[in-house]
């Protein structure tokens, strides 16, 4: 595509592109990436699907109709703009999403990975930062820094994360 000229933007759901168990999908979504194409993850989409064309082009599902059977061409760039302008919104906030087969437990260093064990053990923050000999504030950011490396928003989900992906 890039090689054509054509530049391909995909949004999506952040916990279906990242946590997304099935083979199938992933493949796709590795030759897509493959080929060229720009694939980030958002919380949430302005719309289900939308497919625009030199931003004076869009196609949206009509949402009654079976998947796949009826579209709502648009070729009005007035009608098309406010769709465009959602859809850059969406991108610009949307997490760059960069290989499909990354799993960051190899960048971790010692202490994280420690902190990992200690929370499964249901220590608390001190007791964690007593047993490494840090502060709890210096727990705090490690778990913090785990969240985002894992993009989950919280311990709770930073434990499911972790036990999904078999660290403990």
């Amino acid at each position: 595509m890039t090689s054509r000229g054509i530049r391909m933007q995909t949004i999506g759901l952040r916990h279906w592109l990242l946590r997304s168990g099935c083979a199938t999908t992933r493949r796709y979504l590795r030759s897509a990436v493959d080929l060229g194409q720009e694939l980030r993850a958002a919380e949430r989409l302005p719309v289900a699907q939308l497919i625009l064309a030199d931003r004076s082009t869009a196609l949206v599902p009509v949402p009654a109709a079976p998947a796949g059977q009826a579209g709502l061409l648009i070729h009005s760039e007035e009608l098309v703009r406010p769709l465009d302008a959602a859809f850059q919104e969406t991108w610009n906030q949307s997490q760059i999403i960069g290989s499909l087969d990354h799993d960051p437990l190899h960048q971790l260093d010692l202490r994280p990975r420690r902190i990992v064990a200690l929370l499964a053990d249901g220590l608390t923050d001190q007791a964690i930062a007593s047993e490494l000999g840090v502060t709890d504030r210096t727990v705090r950011r490690e778990v913090a820094l785990l969240c985002r490396v894992l993009q989950v928003d919280g311990r709770f989900q930073l434990g499911l994360e972790i036990a999904r992906r078999g660290w403990l």
